[in-house]
Parts: structure tokens; sequence; C-alpha cells
């Protein structure tokens, strides 16, 4: 590559430090950018002590917020501290300066990092890595319309959009490539909740399946995503995970607890993200 000497890699570890990047972006050397909230794959997909990662970078880095990374306004990504607390742009630029570049052209690529001290087996590394690198691929080929720069604003419903359209490609294309090629990609636990006397599911790729079963039986029974599983009015813990039935693969475990005498009650301690929104489903 010409000028290859003057090409870095830079890592941020966080937002507020990209007055470090602009002192390299202003000089002549090109900067490849590796940012630690977003893209860095050795931290969890989402916060929940089952899942595998760090969390001293970000609290939770999923395959939305990979997909939505804006590296033209590194700013703009700023979402929630650690804590969970929401941490806007506005309010962390009131903590600290944030200076715009000067030659924001000298940022010529991204790269997604993995820390492997963790990571023991090819399995892990598959999970950590997909399907989030996808995402990434998607970011760096090209600048999305709905991206916020110094001259637009975030369009949230274009991006909505955009990253249903991205859900569905992996899901109907994608996915067929990674299976034949054997990389164990991770598949998110599904999303449920008790109200009016049923379960109500949801799957972030349609294509997958949902098993579940009652904590005092053995045998997994099947529903499709999104279809309700009857409770038959009684009191009890249920076990679910998503199944891609194709490979028989199947997620982690998530519980939820049905109290028939009550309605609406959401008991699951998990976030998934649906196609558009984001499911929190935390009591």
């Amino acid at each position: 590559m010409e000028g290859a000497d003057n090409i870095i890699i830079m890592p941020l570890l966080n937002l507020n430090e990209e007055n470090v990047l602009e002192q390299y972006v202003d000089m002549i050397l090109k900067v490849v950018l590796s940012q630690a909230t977003h893209l860095y794959f050795d931290q969890p997909y989402e916060p929940d002590p089952e899942e595998r990662g760090y969390y001293w970078a970000s609290r939770y880095t999923n395959l939305r917020k990979v997909f939505g990374f804006m590296p033209d306004d590194v700013y703009a990504n700023a979402d929630a501290k650690i804590s969970g607390e929401p941490y806007p742009e506005n309010e962390m630029c009131n903590d600290f300066a944030c200076e715009q570049l000067e030659k924001p052209e000298n940022i010529v690529g991204m790269q997604g990092s993995v820390f492997s001290e963790t990571v023991r087996t090819k399995e892990d590394f598959h999970y950590m890595v997909y399907p989030r690198i996808l995402a990434l691929a998607e970011r760096a080929w090209h600048k999305a319309s709905w991206e916020q720069d110094s001259e637009h604003d975030l369009d949230e419903k274009s991006r909505n959009e955009d990253y249903a359209r991205f859900v569905q490609f992996l899901d109907q294309n994608e996915f067929a490539r990674l299976n034949y090629d054997n990389i164990l990609f991770r598949m998110s636990p599904p999303a449920a909740r008790f109200s009016s006397g049923k379960v109500e599911t949801g799957c972030e790729f349609s294509s997958f399946a949902i098993q579940y079963r009652k904590e005092e039986y053995e045998i997994w029974n099947e529903v499709e995503c999104g279809e309700p599983i009857n409770t038959e009015g009684k009191s009890s813990t249920f076990e679910l995970r998503t199944i891609d039935r194709k490979t028989q693969r199947f997620s982690r475990s998530v519980t939820l607890f049905v109290n028939s005498a009550q309605t609406n009650i959401v008991s699951l301690l998990i976030t998934i993200i649906c196609t558009t929104i984001t499911c929190v489903l935390v009591v």
C-alpha cells in the first residue's frame, strides 16, 4: 500500500478520547479506527452474567450497536455509561471537550478487535466474532445515508429500517454461508414475557424457532418465533432457548417465572435486539 509507513491502528478506549484521535488524524498519519466501545469483540453481546466477555469498555456490544456505529462523528455514538445510565452526546460534551477533526479524510479504515486471553476454543472465537464482524464490514465499506456527521444529523428512523434489512439479509443469506463453512456464530436467546395468561415470544432472527420446557420436565417443546406459549393457567418456571432447525444448534438458555395469579408480569432478565427496536425485558 502506498504510504503504508504512515498508517497507524488507533485504538480508542473511550469516546471521550477523540481528542487523542484528533492529534493523530490532523497530522500526516493515516488512521485505522478501532473503537473499544463499539468495535472490541471481546466485550459481551448483552449485559448478562451468562455472556462471555469483559465489561471494561462497554456495558454491552451487540450486533445492533456495531451496525449503528458512525465513524465520521465518534461523539455521536455516545449512548450509556458502564452502569447503564444514559449518557447522550450533549451530556458527554459538557464533561469533555468535543473537538471536531480538521482532517477527517485521514481516517482511512475501521478495525474490529478481539483479545484472546479468555478465548480458549474455536467455538469461543466464533461466538465472539460472528456475526458482529459482518456488521463491521457493512459499516466499513460504505457510508450510510442516515449517518451523522458535521453536515447532517442522525436519521434514526432510516437507521432502524436499514438495520431491519441487514438482519433479514443475514437470516436469509449469510447464515447459510457461515453454516457451510462451519462458523459457529452466536445465536441470540429468545425474548419472552408473561402477559394475559400466555408467554409471548420473539427472536432476533425470524427463521429460528424457540424451544421451551417447564423446570419439572426434561423434554423440550417447540414453537415458531413470535408464537405464544400456553401456560395452562399454572405457575411455573420456563426455560427457553433459540434453535436453528437446519443445524440443530441452539442458543444459551434463559428462564422466565410465570405467576398465574398475576398478569402482565415480566421477569425475564434478558436484553435482545429485535429487527427495529431494542426489547428490554427486565423486571
